[in-house]
């Protein structure tokens, strides 16, 4: 995990060569998931609907 703080992105995309890049993996956005017990309670509920929020 990285320690260093992050800048807001303000700039073009620059793509990198094989060689510079520590990971070949790119985040470019959030999950947000509603966890719904249905008619149980969160705290004895033994399943839960998953609810993909989508936002823009």
């Amino acid at each position: 995990m990285a320690t260093e703080k992050t800048q807001p992105f303000d700039g073009p995309l620059v793509k990198r060569t094989r060689e510079e890049c520590d990971f070949d993996v790119v985040a470019l956005g959030e999950v947000m998931l509603r966890l719904d017990p249905g008619e149980d309670r969160i705290a004895t509920a033994r399943s839960f609907r998953v609810i993909s929020q989508h936002h823009q």
